[in-house]
């Protein structure tokens, strides 16, 4: 484990992250993040912060107050991660700038956005001040990433 990084579990379906929000969003921590299929932007005062190592590039979006409002699941090297909305319900296929993906609601009431196998970004927990399409409108162009 990289020195200062947060320890991980795997459970079943998601990488749990110990003291991923423990304080909130850090100076130099992101504020857009750059998918393979574009960019998203998180309000201002917000990040994104990766909690998983090697090839999963996993983490979780925080609020200007520490709390994790959105997990995204990613890999390297072009990966394919599962769809997040395989089991969703009220499944609807949608468009932005150009960006094609599937939104849903999962069982547990949490909302996610499946980018065909290029990233899943599901809300975390239920909560009606957050939207995902608060983040997929800041669809920007896809940009080198490291």
């Amino acid at each position: 484990m990289a020195r200062g990084a947060a320890p991980v579990a795997r459970d079943a379906a998601r990488v749990v992250v110990a003291d991923a929000a423990r304080d909130g969003c850090r100076a130099g921590e992101p504020v857009v993040h750059a998918f393979r299929f574009g960019t998203l932007a998180a309000p201002a005062g917000w990040c994104w912060r990766r909690t998983a190592e090697g090839d999963d590039l996993s983490g979780v979006v925080l609020d200007d107050q520490g709390r994790v409002r959105a997990r995204y699941d990613e890999l390297a090297f072009d990966g394919k991660v599962g769809d997040a909305c395989a089991r969703g319900r009220a499944i609807r296929a949608a468009t932005q700038r150009g960006v094609a993906y599937r939104a849903c609601e999962l069982a547990d009431g949490r909302h996610c956005v499946s980018f065909h196998g290029q990233a899943n970004l599901c809300s975390e927990p239920p909560d009606d001040t957050f939207s995902l399409h608060d983040l997929i409108v800041t669809l920007g162009p896809a940009r080198g990433r490291p």
